[in-house]
Order: structure tokens, then C-alpha cells, then sequence
């Protein structure tokens, strides 16, 4: 990532300038007088923005799919920021140059003020924030802004220790050796380690917090050269009301001063994020204006990105879709504020910890949900369901529960209730990798592989969602799983790229265990003819295959035919279904009908990941992620296939899927 500002950041910068001077003659009588920012252009993929009065202009966009691009201009500067996602999640690269000499600047309180200020105009934009590149760019002002006063505007750091997969970590952060001259001739030199503070937190107001950092000073012109330890002791609170208290330059759901100086907090929930504490124990520490402090705020940069975000939020879900069609609702009863009645999907953050009530709205021609009760805790999301029933009906419909990773590497799910589809459903945690989803004696089981590559699991009872259990392991694929005999049996790669399997019993977990193999991929699992087979992709890229009959496993068989990816596969109607991506990325499928293999047969698509198939209402459903990471879908009735739907969103990763009826 160091070598990403180059001559084509500092061209963008005059194409920009020119562009939004055209913009401002042609969009001049669309936009308030009262706006202090301006879009030129604000979607999920895209958004560029400027301020008139701060001279200020910002371009944010996804330089890759792991990876969002901020470039910020003002007065002479140019500032980059790349700031890496999912695997590359470690990486942050911030450089600050002069756009006429291209020499790196240093901050001064100039910079500060505008860049406050700048944040806080986009606070101010009602629902500003709701996707990973708007959070980006406010969290990237909001570090900025209290950037160490004369301190250079550089920093270049490499992935470290992995994530645990509800966020935050400890051990080691190394940054990338880079020496540059500075614009008064001294040599800045970035490489710096030191032993992170331990693990996120969320602390109350007033709670006294005690760290120390081992560190040594960066800039030898400015700074005494040599290593020191500094113990840290902060009472904390919300600066300046509380002397050595936390300035508010955290996360959201940290305690600030909302519409001041306080960062990004939105309420007045009194808790902070171990980010918070790091870059303020560091900036109180030794003094804004000390460049001294650089080497400690540059190693609390990736725990600023990636810290735990301690707002309680409370999210409450209604099915079907007519019923929210109809017109259903939910609220929260003790509310402090009184908010009344909220959609489907909506998040509330404002709600102080304690036990609530949740009710439902009565619609004519359903019967309502029972009210449900609900913990709130600062740091723990909660998120609930409530399902409505047509009056009179019997039998609910089934679902398919389609789940998949979002480019903020959370899970999410969409619902295909038999008419419609229920669109996405956001959930805590980080995954790497594709989920598994399983219905499993009425409820419907999430597996996933976390940030720290273990094995993760999260269900809902019918009632409401538990998890996620830390199930261990090492992954080094997704997992697949299957509903075999009462017992839930899941299969996943290992560091050895082997295959291994562990199975509830209805009890407790039994495995792992190996099942060898040689494997790229994730692995495809089905139930078929009270017997579990096994396909996967080998080092060779044919299929293989292997089964349980009841008592021993079998195999492995050797398929001749190109897979790009690992399977996927669905028994129905008696028959075995294999689908497979190749190397044109195109879709194919074979098939075993009870005494023969027929196939491969190209369905087309670009496809990237491996194919999810599910038996559903007595067709053959497959979903994959498409060349555009969105989700499409395609259905066969037993004698054609309807073409390629659809389903839109943007997602990192092949989708789960499993058929799924409610209260079965």
C-alpha cells in the first residue's frame, strides 16, 4: 500500500478542483444556500463531496474490494488514507503532501480546525453514515483531526495479529519500514513496534483506566532521542469537562460532546472504546502540540479502525413481509424518549442499559407476537424477531435463508418468504469466509469462519437469535454442515489443507477429526439416501468425493472436470445435483440419478465463489455471487431453468442457503 500515492493523486487533484467549479455553475440552484457540504456524487460505491467555506474537497471510493481510498484537499495539502478491510484489515496508509513540491506536510492547528470542522458539517447530514464508505471517511476525520501538531502526516501499517472475530486484539503491531524527508530536511522514519494495550473495552464515565507504552521517539530534530516508558492513569470523561479525560476521538457510541468537539458520538451513552483511550492517553499524555507523541498515536491507529463499536443497539426484525406490508410495527416500552412506534429493521441507539419490553402493533388479519423481553448492555447489539401469523392459518410457508458477508465483513441475511424477498438483515461479528446455514429441529443454524479463522456458530430458536459460541478450530476455508440423523455434521479444511469434521450429537460437539485429502476450496456436504457425502475441489482442480454409509467412510472418487472454486450440492427427487464453477466462470452442473452420472451442463453466468444449491418447494434453487459481487439466482423445475434473477446487494463472499420453515 505504500507505493498507492503517486503523480496520479496529486493529476486528480487539478481534474477535481476544474470539475467542481463546473459542478458549481451547473448544480449552483439545486443546492441550499444554508448547505455547508456538497455531493457531487453519494452512493454505497462513490462519494464525492466539498465545502464552499472550508475550501475543502474529499473523494472516498473502494480503491479495491478490501480496500477504501480517502483523498482530502485543502489549501496546499493533499492527504491520502487507504484503509484496509477484511483480510487485509491491518492495513492503514495515511500520507499528507504538498501538492506543489510533493513533499510530506506536517499538521499544524490550522489543519486540525478545518478537518473538525469538515466532520462536523457531515455529522449534521441527516443519515449520514449508514455504509462502510461514508463510516470511513467521518471515523478518518475524526483521527485526523487530533493528528499530533506538527507531527508528519505520514504512516504506513502492515496487517499484524488477527482480529478475534467480535473485534479488537492484542500482541504485536508492526508498521512498514519507510524513510522520507520531511519538507524542513529531517528524516522521518516510520518503522516503529510496541506491545499493544490489551483487548477493546467499553468503560463507564468516571472509571478510572491505567496503561503504559514502551516507546521511542521518531523524529530525532524534535524529539530527545532514546525509549522511556510512560505509565498512563486516566479518570475518564469527556474533554474538557473532565481534566485527563477522554477527548471523545473514538468510535460510535462513545461519550462526546455531539454537534462539538467531541468526535462522532451521536448520544450521550457514557462509555468509551479502548481506541478512545489509546489515541487520548497518547495526545493527553504529552501535549497536542508535541511531536513526540507520533509514535504512540501511530500505534493505535489500527485499533481506531478496528476497535469494538460500544453502542448498544437494539434491532428487531418482523416477519413475513406482507405483515410489515400490512403495515406491522414494534416498539419499545419504557422508552426514556418516548420514540413510539418503529419499522422493520430499524436500529435505536439511544436506549440506556436496563430491561425492556418489546410489543407489536396489531394489523387486521394476523396474529400478533407475543411481547418479548430484552436485555440492553453497553457493547452487546441485540437483535430480535418478531414473526407474524395469518389468522387462522396452520402451516407457516417455507423460507429461504439466504446468508452471505458484506463488504464490512459482518453477516447478513435476506428471507424469500414465497412471494417476496426480505432485504438484508445486518448481524454483530466479522467473517472471513462464506456461511453455512442449516435448518436443524426448528431452528435455523448460522456457522461461520471469524477474523481469527475459528469456527463460529449463532441460532435462532424461533423466538429470538443466541450466539455467537466460539466452536475453536482453524479454518482455512468455510465451513459446510448437514442436518444427518438428528446430529449436525460439519466439514471445514484445516491449516493442512486437509479435510476435517466434527457433529453434535444432540448433546455436545465430537472432533475434530481427519478425513485427509489434498483440498482448495471450501467443501460441499448433502444428505443422500440416509447416507453424507463429501465433494471437494482438489490441488488438481477435479472433484473428488467421498461418503458415509452408516458405518465407514468412502473414497475418494476423481471426477475429470475443471472447478475454479469448491462445489456445491443439494439432493432432491432422488437425485444427487452437482454445481461448479470453471475457468470461464461460467456455472455447470451434473447429476446422479440413482444408477448413472449425467452432465457437466453449462447454465452460464459469471460466477465468482463457489455455487449454493437448496431443494425448495420441489425445485432445485441455486444462488451465486456474481462478477458484480451481488447476488443472483436461478431456479429449475425439473425440466428447464427459469434464467438468471437478481437479488442485488454486495458481498464478499459465496452465499449460504437452507430451506427453512418456521415453527417445523
Amino acid at each position: 500500500m505504500e507505493n498507492i500515492m503517486s503523480k496520479r493523486t496529486l493529476e486528480f487533484h487539478w481534474v477535481l478542483v476544474f470539475w467542481l467549479a463546473f459542478a458549481q455553475i451547473f448544480f449552483g440552484n439545486t443546492v441550499s444556500a444554508a448547505s455547508h457540504v456538497e455531493f457531487l456524487e453519494k452512493s454505497d460505491e462513490r462519494i464525492l463531496t466539498y465545502s464552499s467555506d472550508l475550501g475543502l474537497t474529499a473523494n472516498v471510493d473502494f480503491l479495491q474490494i478490501d480496500i477504501v481510498e480517502i483523498v482530502i484537499q485543502f489549501d496546499d495539502k493533499t492527504i491520502l488514507v487507504n484503509v484496509g478491510y477484511g483480510d487485509r484489515e491491518r492495513e492503514v496508509y495515511i500520507k499528507g503532501v504538498n501538492v506543489n513540491t510533493g513533499e510530506i506536510e506536517r499538521f499544524t492547528i490550522n489543519d486540525s480546525d478545518v478537518l473538525k470542522r469538515f466532520l462536523l458539517y457531515l455529522m449534521e447530514e441527516e443519515g449520514f453514515g449508514h455504509n462502510i464508505l461514508e463510516r470511513t471517511l467521518l471515523r478518518s476525520l475524526n483521527l485526523l483531526y487530533s493528528w499530533p501538531q506538527n507531527a508528519p502526516l505520514f504512516l504506513s501499517a502492515d496487517k499484524s495479529t488477527i482480529s478475534s472475530m467480535m473485534g479488537g486484539h492484542s500482541g504485536e503491531v508492526s508498521l512498514r519500514s519507510e524513510i522520507i524527508s520531511g519538507s524542513d530536511n529531517s528524516t522521518i522514519n516510520s518503522t516503529v513496534t510496541a506491545t499493544a494495550l490489551s483487548q477493546s473495552l467499553c468503560t463507564n464515565i468516571n472509571e478510572a483506566h491505567v496503561g503504559a507504552y514502551i516507546f521511542s521517539s521518531i523524529d530525532p530534530v524534535l524529539c530527545a532521542i532514546g525509549r522511556e516508558s510512560i505509565p498512563i492513569s486516566h479518570v475518564v470523561g469527556p474533554y474538557p469537562f473532565q481534566p485527563n479525560g477522554c477527548f471523545g476521538r473514538c468510535g460510535s457510541g462513545c461519550i462526546g460532546d455531539p454537534g462539538g468537539a467531541g468526535g462522532l458520538a451521536q448520544n450521550d451513552l457514557n462509555i468509551f472504546t479502548q481506541s478512545c483511550f489509546n489515541h487520548d492517553a497518547c495526545v493527553d499524555a504529552l501535549g497536542d502540540a508535541d511531536p513526540c507523541c507520533m509514535e504512540m498515536f501511530l500505534l493505535t491507529i489500527d485499533d481506531f479502525y478496528n476497535g469494538t463499536d460500544c453502542t448498544p443497539v437494539l434491532t428487531v426484525t418482523i416477519y413475513p413481509q406482507a405483515a410489515v406490508d400490512a403495515g406491522a410495527k414494534w416498539q419499545v416500552e419504557g422508552d426514556p424518549y418516548n420514540t413510539g412506534w418503529h419499522s422493520s429493521a430499524e436500529k435505536i441507539d439511544w436506549l440506556p442499559e436496563n430491561t425492556y419490553r418489546i410489543i407489536f402493533s396489531d394489523i387486521a388479519g394476523w396474529n400478533t407476537p407475543s411481547p418479548q423481553t430484552t436485555s440492553i448492555k453497553s457493547g452487546t447489539p441485540v437483535i430480535t424477531l418478531g414473526t407474524y401469523s395469518v389468522t387462522n392459518a396452520t402451516v407457516a410457508p417455507e423460507q429461504l435463508q439466504v446468508f452471505a458477508r458484506g463488504g464490512d465483513n459482518a453477516p447478513y441475511q435476506m428471507v424469500w418468504d414465497g412471494s417476496t424477498w426480505q432485504w438484508w438483515y445486518g448481524y454483530p461479528g466479522a467473517i472471513s469466509e462464506a456461511p453455512a446455514v442449516v435448518s436443524y429441529k426448528g431452528q435455523l443454524h448460522v456457522f461461520v469462519r471469524g477474523s481469527d479463522y475459528a469456527l463460529y456458530q449463532m441460532f435462532w430458536d424461533g423466538a429470538k437469535w443466541n450466539g455467537w459460541y466460539d466452536l475453536g478450530g482453524y479454518l482455512s476455508s468455510a465451513p459446510a454442515v448437514v442436518n444427518y440423523n438428528g446430529q449436525l455434521h460439519l466439514f471445514a479444511v484445516g491449516a493442512d489443507h486437509a479435510l476435517h469434521q466434527m457433529f453434535w450429537d444432540g448433546v455436545q460437539w465430537n472432533g475434530w477429526y481427519l478425513l485427509g485429502g489434498d483440498i482448495i476450496g471450501s467443501p460441499a456436504v448433502v444428505n443422500y439416501n440416509g447416507q453424507i457425502h463429501v465433494f471437494v475441489t482438489g490441488t488438481d482442480h477435479a472433484l473428488y468425493q467421498m461418503f458415509w454409509d452408516g458405518i465407514a467412510w468412502n473414497g475418494w472418487y476423481r471426477y475429470s472436470f475443471y472447478l475454479a472454486y469448491g462445489p456445491g450440492a443439494v439432493s432432491l427427487n432422488g437425485n444427487l445435483h452437482i454445481f461448479a464453477v470453471s475457468s470461464d466462470h461460467a456455472l455447470y452442473q451434473m447429476f446422479w440419478d440413482g444408477s448413472k452420472w449425467n452432465g457437466w451442463y453449462q447454465l452460464g453466468g459469471s460466477v465468482i465463489g463457489s455455487p449454493a444449491p437448496v431443494g425448495y418447494n420441489g425445485q432445485v434453487v441455486v444462488l451465486v455471487t456474481g462478477g458484480d459481487n451481488a447476488i443472483w439466482w436461478d431456479t429449475f423445475d425439473g425440466t428447464k431453468w427459469s434464467g438468471w434473477g437478481y437479488l442485488g446487494g454486495y458481498t464478499l463472499s459465496s452465499p449460504g442457503v437452507a430451506n427453512y420453515q418456521p415453527g417445523g
